[in-house]
């Protein structure tokens, strides 16, 4: 069952199902998200997309402030709101889209990450990947229109120096 209630202790999306449809009509070119769905399947499907879309929102970023809310369950909204901000539910909607319109899951690990591979070596140059900054989000990438839409000053940002590293022998 989805929550959208922004303090509810078992909130699990910034959206409802009705937003999200609002915003299918809002587009300029059109997105079948239903196909051959039943309305119960279709109605499960972007439950499903809206949980894991916020989600996924939630744990990619390091949320600057503290939650309005005692107990709430999801990461925004922050001190000073007592809502859902307009940009937070456009980027869940787009990464609805996303994850909806692609068989990729951007959850799996990357290659790298699940053999282990901390660095590799081409010729002269070494590149590698810091596992010291504790963040998992290297194959956590959220897509770019995503990004843009969480103001900066939502979040403390972990630079790619923190992240990725290479050396050239020699220098």
């Amino acid at each position: 069952m989805l929550v959208t209630d922004p303090g509810a202790a078992n909130a699990n999306s910034y959206v409802s199902i009705e937003e999200f449809k609002s915003f299918l009509d809002t587009l300029f070119f059109e997105v079948d998200f239903q196909g051959a769905l039943t309305e119960e399947e279709y109605e499960d499907k972007l439950e499903r997309l809206a949980i894991t879309s916020s989600r996924m929102i939630d744990i990619s970023f390091v949320w600057v402030g503290e939650k309005t809310f005692a107990g709430q369950a999801m990461a925004q909204p922050r001190s000073g709101r007592n809502d859902i901000a307009q940009e937070l539910k456009l980027a869940t909607m787009f990464l609805m889209l996303d994850l909806g319109t692609s068989n990729v899951d951007p959850m799996i690990p990357s290659k790298i990450d699940v053999l282990g591979i901390n660095k590799f070596k081409i010729d002269v140059i070494e590149f590698g990947f810091n596992k010291s900054t504790g963040s998992d989000s290297l194959y956590r990438r959220l897509p770019l229109r995503v990004w843009t839409l969480i103001p900066p000053s939502w979040y403390t940002i972990i630079t790619a120096s923190e992240q990725f590293y290479f050396t050239v022998e020699g220098f």
